[in-house]
């Protein structure tokens, strides 16, 4: 008897995690990459994930996680494939280490609900959410830390980012991937051709 009370809790926890998990991406025909950029040098933590989310999803994922890297100061974040809709940027995060040792909290770095942070993709393409800067918010003595999200004041050229999407994508070579490729090649143009 003591073995089931101890499995069906191991049980629920195994099907918990499956729900959580994301939906893989094969087809990216019909998807767009979004892209952006955040300077979160005031911020107590660097960051390692960040999210969006879906407004009106039509199956269980809300929920599109953006890929993250260091890029001109900041960061940059991306999805290559994100379907059509209402999104809202949600939250980028991460925790502070020291080589390989972290700490055990994740700083989570919450945008509110004001319509600056919502997008709508409509047809397939490449679509830029904005450049980002994390600002403190001044508190009294005792009050609880605060901050905002504004407009980045320097943020990288979109030119710039488009390169380095190119470059990263570049490293998949697959047939199915080649949509999206085509579209930041194609993006990547006419921005050269804008700025000529």
């Amino acid at each position: 008897m003591s073995i089931l009370r101890l499995a069906f809790p191991l049980l629920c926890l195994a099907l918990l995690a499956g729900c959580a998990s994301t939906r893989e991406i094969t087809d990216f025909r019909n998807t767009s990459i979004v892209y952006g950029w955040v300077n979160m040098s005031e911020a107590p933590s660097p960051v390692s994930f960040g999210q969006a989310l879906h407004l009106n999803p039509k199956d269980k994922y809300a929920y599109f996680n953006f890929a993250v890297q260091k890029f001109e100061g900041g960061y940059l974040f991306y999805h290559y494939g994100m379907d059509g809709g209402n999104y809202r940027l949600h939250n980028f995060g991460g925790q502070n280490c020291l080589l390989i040792f972290c700490s055990n909290t994740v700083h989570r770095y919450l945008f509110g609900e004001d319509s600056d942070y919502a997008f709508t993709l409509g047809k397939p393409g490449v679509y830029f959410l904005g450049g980002w800067d994390y600002r403190k918010v001044k508190t009294r003595f005792f009050e609880q830390g605060k901050f905002d999200f504004v407009k980045a004041k320097k943020p990288p050229t979109r030119r710039q980012m488009l390169e380095h999407l190119l470059k990263q994508g570049e490293k998949d070579d697959s047939k199915e991937f080649a949509p999206a490729l085509g579209r930041l090649r194609a993006e990547l143009e006419r921005r050269q051709q804008v700025t000529r």
